[in-house]
């Protein structure tokens, strides 16, 4: 926080000589409004410093560091998303009274804040007890107390990541030995899930998964014990995250409240030799054996072949396909690289009913010349629309005379 109140001082003395009071003010207020997170980044500067350099305002600083962590950590792209909110507001109001009308409100936590210069333990505290109102609120009492709590050091850990290196002993200190003492499987399973963020598929996967399934249990009111559908989804995880290159592993994962495709995009030469073929068509072949969801992991050496197998897939009204999301990764080998990760669900308004239900409304048959559109495509594979249904096209029956290339005879549109 010092170098970042010196960061802010520097430049607020640029600005001046350059821009002016006016335009200074003026330039803040445009930045604020581009995003408003960072008038609590501003706030926490300030108070910090105020406290720092005069032991002023105390409450201020403390409150507004706090406020300003948790709001950067939980309104992560990646954490964010997976926890199915698109805006998490926190603010630290300080209370003295009992009868104060804040303690009524839905969403208030009561917090015991130490009075420290720093505000680690603090913001790690406020995390821990935010955690049951925002994730799988409606799932903990369908698991064992271990499990939710292995969960929760795993989100701690990553919040103390995002702190900084300094924070890990006060993490270690006052959550990790206190929370796993004298339980062994809530240790060892903590380990696995730290494992499985390494690797990159926590949040954007793991995490996501037991969320959306919190959602469903509170919609269908089902009351059952599924702590062992968590650890088995754990344990197959983390048998992704430990594979070797080359490792054949399941890559269907059906059980009864998790129907999960994977499939990992082929290093960058296997991938251009092989083209798009086989993934489009493992994507229908995983759907077709009762999946709910394919997930599509690539990796940063062939990020050129994997954003175009985005844009494919996401011309093909069939599916609804995600953004791209792109995390660090800790591969086996102790290799600090990139993977993307998108996810595809089949799309309800595109049925096999409609699809039959426009066959026969334009009366097509096997061997209609149509006319139709292109979508996308690569150059092994073309995706065009026809009628409102989607047509693939191979490589392989573009000729019968020679080999050749989609991306040669055909442009998009």
């Amino acid at each position: 926080m010092d170098n970042e109140l010196s960061e802010l001082f520097d430049f607020i003395l640029k600005l001046l000589k350059e821009y002016g009071i006016w335009g200074v003010i003026i330039l803040l207020g445009i930045i604020v409004i581009q995003d408003p997170d960072r008038i609590i980044k501003l706030k926490s500067i300030f108070w910090g410093g105020t406290f720092r350099l005069f032991k002023l305002g105390t409450r201020k600083y403390i409150g507004t560091s706090i406020s300003y962590r948790l709001n950067k950590f939980f309104n992560d792209d990646h954490l964010n998303k997976a926890f199915g909110s698109s805006n998490l507001r926190f603010e630290v109001k300080w209370v003295k009274r009992i009868d104060d009308p804040i303690l009524k409100q839905n969403g208030t936590i009561i917090l015991n804040l130490e009075n420290t210069n720093d505000q680690t333990r603090n913001i790690l505290n406020a995390t821990q007890l935010s955690l049951p109102l925002i994730l799988c609120s409606s799932l903990r009492s369908s698991i064992n107390k271990d499990y939710q709590d292995a969960i929760d050091l795993t989100i701690l850990k990553k919040m103390t990541d995002q702190i900084g290196k300094f924070a890990y002993p006060v993490f270690e200190k006052y959550f990790l030995e206190p929370g796993t003492e004298g339980k062994m499987e809530l240790f060892e399973l903590h380990k696995k899930l730290v494992r499985i963020d390494t690797y990159g598929i926590f949040s954007p996967i793991f995490i996501e998964e037991i969320n959306i399934l919190s959602s469903k249990f509170y919609a269908e009111a089902i009351r059952e014990d599924i702590s062992e559908d968590i650890k088995d989804l754990i344990l197959y995880l983390l048998s992704i995250a430990e594979r070797n290159i080359g490792e054949e592993i399941e890559l269907s994962y059906i059980r009864k409240y998790f129907k999960l495709g994977f499939i990992l995009v082929a290093k960058k030469a296997k991938a251009l030799s092989e083209g798009a073929s086989p993934y489009v068509e493992r994507v229908g072949k995983d759907f077709r054996y009762s999946c709910d969801k394919v997930y599509l992991i690539g990796f940063a050496s062939n990020t050129s072949f994997y954003h175009d197998l985005h844009d494919l897939l996401n011309s093909d009204k069939r599916y609804n396909v995600s953004d791209v999301q792109k995390v660090k990764s800790l591969n086996k080998d102790g290799i600090i690289e990139f993977i993307e990760i998108l996810s595809i669900e089949k799309n309800t308004d595109n049925s096999d009913d409609k699809f039959k239900e426009l066959v026969e409304y334009h009366e097509l048959k096997n061997g209609d010349t149509v006319k139709c559109q292109l979508l996308d495509l690569m150059p092994d594979l073309a995706i065009f629309d026809v009628y409102g249904l989607t047509g693939y096209l191979y490589s392989k029956y573009c000729s019968w005379s020679r080999q050749t290339k989609c991306s040669d005879l055909f442009f998009k549109g």
